[in-house]
This record gives structure tokens, sequence and C-alpha cells, in this order.
């Protein structure tokens, strides 16, 4: 039960850290496509 617990909450943190990653790649493309256009 503990392990059960502590697993899935690991996979949560891995998702999230893996979305914010995606966020900051996605956020820092836009900026630099921004600068290129102008």
């Amino acid at each position: 039960m503990n392990n059960k617990n502590t697993s899935s909450v690991d996979k949560e943190i891995k998702t999230s850290k893996l979305f914010y990653q995606n966020m900051f790649i996605f956020i820092t493309f836009i900026s630099i496509f921004s600068k290129m256009t102008r």
C-alpha cells in the first residue's frame, strides 16, 4: 500500500516536470520566433 502510494506520487511529479519542461521550451521557441520575425 505504501509503495503504491509513493510510486503514484512519483509518476505525478514526473509528469508535472515534463509538462513544465515542455511549457518552458514552447515559450522560449515563441520568443525566439517573434524576435526573428521582427
